[in-house]
C-alpha cells in the first residue's frame, strides 16, 4: 500500500510544473494583483486558473504538463486588460511570465496612425476591401481617450460613403465600438506601444471606378495601397510612389504609398470591370429600340425616303452651332454632319437632273 501512495505522489510531482508570473506597474512590483493564466491549444484559448499576487508581485503556479501551444497571463488593472507575451511552454517554465501595467492618463497626446493599408479582392461583381490601420502610443501612459462616458474615445473614423456590410476584424475588443452620426468611435484604452487593427467591408456598386479613404481623427504618415498585379487596376488623385511587390493574400501585389497624406484624403480606384445594375437595362433598351425605328423610317442613304432639303439644311446649321459651342464631340459631330450629306447629296443630284432636262 505504502509502495503504491509513493509511486501515484512520484507522478503528481514529475507531472506538474511551477510557473512564475511577475506583475509590475513601472519598475514596481504590484501586489493583490488577481492573474488569469490561459493555455492555447489548436488556435483556442482556456482558461487554465487563476490566483492573486503577493508583495513581491509574484504568483506562482503548479500547472499540469499538458500539451499547449503557448500560455499567456492576462490582468486586469483600473478597467484595462493587460497581458503577458504569449510563450511556449517550455520558455515560460523557465523564464516566467510578466505583466507590464501602466498609469492611466486621459487625452489622445502621444497617439498617431504610423500606417493605413487596403487592399482589394474581387468576387464575382462585389469589390471587398481589406482596411487595416496601426496605431502607436509612444507615451508612457495608457490613454483613454477624451470625451464623456460611454463616448470616451480614443479615435473618431469614418469609412468611405460607399462602405457596407462592415465587419470588425483584428485588434477590437467586445464593447470597444461606439457610433456617432457616420463616424465609428474607438473606445478602449490604449497601452504604450503599437496596436493594429483591421475592418473588412463592401464597396456599393463600384462602377469602373470608386472613390475610396477613410477620415481619421488622428495624423497619418503614411497611407500604403495594394493592387493585385492579376488586375489592370489604377490609382489617381493622390501623389502614390510605387514600392515594388509583395506576396499578400495568396497573390502577387504592388504596393503604393503616399506619405504624411493630408487629413481626409481621398484617392481613386479604376479600371474596375463594367457592372450595370438591372434598372440600367430598360432605358438602355427603349433608347435602343427608338434608335431602331427612327432608322428604319428616315433611313441611312439614297434607298429610303429623303426628308425636304430645308429641314436637312436647318439640323446641318444647328450641328454646327451645337459643334462652334462645344456641346458636342467632335467624333460625334462628324458621324452627324457625314449621315446628313449623305441625305443632302441624292437630293442635289435630282435637282440637278431636272434642271438638265428642263
Amino acid at each position: 500500500m505504502i509502495g503504491l501512495f509513493s509511486t501515484w505522489l512520484f507522478s503528481l510531482i514529475v507531472s506538474t510544473q511551477p510557473l512564475e508570473v511577475l506583475v509590475e506597474r513601472g519598475d514596481q512590483p504590484l501586489a493583490d494583483q488577481t492573474v488569469q493564466l490561459f493555455g492555447i491549444q489548436a488556435g483556442q484559448s482556456r482558461k487554465l486558473m487563476e490566483g492573486t499576487t503577493d508583495r513581491s508581485g509574484v504568483l506562482r503556479f503548479n500547472l499540469a504538463d499538458a500539451e499547449l501551444d503557448g500560455l499567456a497571463a492576462v490582468v486586469e488593472y483600473e478597467g484595462v486588460t493587460y497581458f503577458s507575451e504569449l510563450k511556449i511552454p517550455a520558455a515560460a517554465f523557465s523564464g516566467g511570465l510578466r505583466v507590464k501595467v501602466f498609469p492611466h492618463r486621459a487625452g489622445v497626446e502621444g497617439l498617431r496612425i504610423l500606417r493605413n493599408s487596403f487592399s482589394f479582392e474581387w468576387r464575382g461583381s462585389e469589390l471587398f476591401v481589406l482596411e487595416s490601420f496601426e496605431i502607436e502610443n509612444s507615451s508612457s501612459y495608457t490613454l483613454t481617450g477624451k470625451g464623456e462616458e460611454p463616448q470616451r474615445h480614443i479615435l473618431r473614423f469614418r469609412l468611405p460613403r460607399s462602405a457596407f456590410n462592415r465587419r470588425l476584424a483584428q485588434g477590437f475588443s467586445a464593447g470597444s465600438v461606439g457610433s456617432d452620426g457616420p463616424e465609428t468611435l474607438l473606445l478602449q484604452a490604449l497601452a504604450p506601444g503599437r496596436h493594429y487593427f483591421s475592418i473588412q467591408y463592401q464597396i456599393d456598386r463600384p462602377r469602373l471606378s470608386t472613390l475610396l479613404g477613410s477620415r481619421y481623427s488622428l495624423p497619418v504618415d503614411r497611407l500604403e495601397v495594394l493592387l493585385p498585379e492579376e488586375m489592370n487596376w489604377s490609382l489617381s488623385e493622390l501623389d502614390f510612389v510605387s514600392e515594388g511587390r509583395k506576396f499578400f493574400g495568396g497573390q502577387w501585389q504592388e504596393i503604393f504609398r503616399v506619405d504624411s497624406p493630408e487629413p481626409g484624403y481621398r484617392f481613386r480606384l479604376s479600371g474596375l470591370p463594367l457592372l450595370m445594375p438591372w434598372t440600367w437595362w430598360l432605358p438602355l433598351v427603349s433608347l435602343g429600340l427608338l434608335f431602331i425605328f427612327s432608322f428604319l423610317f428616315t433611313g441611312p442613304g439614297v434607298s429610303n425616303t429623303l426628308g425636304p432639303k430645308d429641314e436637312l439644311l436647318k439640323q446641318l446649321d444647328r450641328l454646327e452651332k451645337l459643334r462652334e459651342r462645344a456641346l458636342i464631340g467632335l467624333v460625334e459631330y462628324q458621324e452627324r454632319r457625314l449621315k446628313l450629306f449623305q441625305r443632302l447629296i441624292p437630293i442635289y443630284e435630282s435637282e440637278s437632273i431636272k434642271n438638265a432636262e428642263s
